[in-house]
């Protein structure tokens, strides 16, 4: 079975203080990540979920390791 995204994306285009603004806000319900991008061709849901994990896995090391320090 493939299982296939489940994305949003909303695109906001002006606003009263910056008529020339474009703000494009994607979000990939599967992998529970999001990312902001200023072009439709810079959304890579996936590179952004590996770099949230990579951030999560360093979180968890610097945890375990300082509790390593802390005489038992």
């Amino acid at each position: 079975m493939i299982r296939k995204p489940r994305r949003h994306v909303n695109i906001k285009i002006g606003d009263p203080s910056n008529p020339d603004e474009i703000e494009i806000w994607c979000y990939d319900y599967n992998l529970q990540v999001g990312q902001h991008v200023q072009d439709v061709s810079e959304i890579d849901l996936e590179a952004e979920y590996m770099k949230d994990m990579e951030r999560m896995k360093r979180k968890v090391d610097k945890y375990f390791q300082q509790r390593e320090m802390i005489p038992q």
